[in-house]
């Protein structure tokens, strides 16, 4: 065995488990975001806490619970709008983002990401328990088995940063549209 082929083996998969990690991680950011921005609503004075709480509620959700919840409040199919029965004597303001598709198309959305929830699983809990680190035919059968993970992770990767463009855009959007009707000026463009 060569020497330096095991150190760029080794090293070559060090960098692979890095990586498919630091997707995961991204995703779990990526679902965060999205959850805590996908509904908020209360006056003025109130957006900002709620907006926090809203961040701390999920910020120490699983990858699975926040699947879970991403479908609970992005899909969900009543809009569960606002009951706010309270006597208000100041403006409300309510935002929300959902996705509405055909259900199949969900279903399916729901198989892909908890197979992604599955493979980071896979990753964390199992794949490096029958690692052997001084064996370079080890170190090329994890690699492979990382890129082939990898390329699964990529497609709801890219979904989940355009459904983010899309929150940011719209919500920058609203609020220009917003600023428009108290200011009376008309759209720009």
């Amino acid at each position: 065995m060569n020497s330096k082929e095991l150190d760029f083996e080794y090293n070559e998969t060090l960098r692979k488990i890095g990586r498919n990690v630091l997707y995961f991680q991204r995703m779990e950011a990526m679902l965060k975001f999205i959850i805590s921005r996908s509904r908020l609503e209360g006056t003025a004075n109130t957006l900002k806490t709620e907006h926090e709480n809203n961040i701390e509620t999920i910020s120490e959700h699983t990858m699975g619970m926040l699947v879970k919840s991403f479908f609970e409040t992005v899909y969900e199919k009543d809009g569960n709008e606002s009951q706010n029965s309270e006597e208000i004597d100041e403006a409300w303001f309510s935002i929300s983002f959902r996705i509405e598709e055909d259900e199949a198309v969900t279903e399916k959305r729901k198989m892909d990401l908890k197979h992604i929830v599955e493979e980071r699983n896979v990753l964390i809990h199992q794949m490096l328990s029958n690692f052997k680190q001084e064996s370079v035919e080890s170190c090329r059968k994890l690699c492979e088995r990382l890129d082939e993970q990898l390329e699964k992770l990529k497609p709801e990767y890219e979904n989940l940063r355009a459904l983010i463009k899309t929150i940011i855009s719209g919500r920058k959007d609203a609020v220009e549209a917003l600023a428009r009707e108290f200011s009376g000026s008309k759209p720009m463009g």
